[in-house]
């Protein structure tokens, strides 16, 4: 048995799923308003990088916010651990490490960025869950298919 026939349905689905997204390339208005959001985003993740680097007196230019998501951006690309803990902050320590910030400070954002924005997302996620009366088995009957 071939290892491509076998990923031919997954490469296929996502390959259209990749094209359906863009899809809204084709009407400018749509577009813009995609791109206006994007940057919105990615300008307030910056500014709580910023905070985040105040708070531990990390002496960075502002133009750090933007590239050090940008690597941990491409560093949680990679297939890791659930939530991404230790890419994340080996990514931030990095991209950190190139603006001169000594490795315990780096770290210690990395890590408190990390938790902070990761458990209220979280529980916020949970609470929605359990308020819409879902339950593990709903998720895992309908990956199965099945009602």
């Amino acid at each position: 048995m071939s290892l491509v026939p076998r990923l031919t349905p997954k490469v296929r689905g996502l390959l259209e799923g990749f094209a359906s997204g863009l899809g809204v390339m084709r009407e400018p208005k749509l577009a813009l308003e995609v791109l206006w959001w994007t940057v919105l985003h990615w300008l307030c993740n910056a500014l709580a990088f910023y905070f985040g680097f105040l708070a531990l007196d990390i002496d960075a230019p502002a133009s750090a916010t933007l590239f050090v998501q940008g690597i941990i951006a491409i560093g949680v690309a990679i297939p890791s651990s659930p939530g991404f803990f230790g890419a994340f902050e080996a990514a931030g320590t990095a991209g950190l490490g190139l603006y001169g910030v000594a490795a315990a400070s780096a770290v210690s954002w990395a890590i408190g960025f990390h938790l902070l924005s990761f458990v209220p997302i979280t529980v916020i996620g949970a609470w929605y869950f359990a308020r819409l009366d879902l339950h593990l088995k709903d998720i895992k009957s309908a990956a199965a298919g099945t009602p």
